[in-house]
């Protein structure tokens, strides 16, 4: 993995950070929202080879329309393979996380879904997790 930097990871420090200090709540369908919109559920890989985080709307991250969106048109995001460690995903399809591990299930998935995008894109710890509220 190289230290290139690129906005995708810049975007996502931050909302890494963001994720890390609230803590888990199923009900909290903001949290949801937030992760299926502005974390990475699959990479794409572009026609000039470069990689490109999708949301769980299969859109560019931070972005959620009904719009077709051409990928190539937010190269911006995109990456190099060489950039990140795509080994830590869940299978050999780049995708981050599958139905058996939603990240705004349970608290056991979100934490490994986060520890996993933190393995990838190597993000740094803003503070230590936060655990859910009884």
């Amino acid at each position: 993995m190289s230290d290139e930097p690129f906005l995708a990871k810049e975007l996502l420090q931050s909302t890494y950070e963001y994720l890390t200090l609230n803590k888990f709540n199923k009900r909290n369908h903001i949290l949801r929202d937030v992760l299926r919109t502005n974390m990475p559920y699959w990479f794409c890989e572009l026609k000039n080879g470069r990689m490109m985080p999708v949301n769980r709307y299969y859109k560019p991250l931070g972005i959620y329309t009904n719009d077709w969106i051409t990928y190539e048109n937010y190269d911006v995001l995109s990456f190099s393979k060489d950039s990140v460690d795509l080994t830590h995903l869940c299978k050999d399809n780049y995708f981050a996380h599958d139905y058996s591990t939603l990240p705004w299930v349970d608290k056991k998935s979100y934490l490994e879904y986060l520890n996993r995008v933190k393995n990838v894109f190597g993000l740094k710890d803003g503070t230590t997790y936060l655990y859910l509220e009884r």
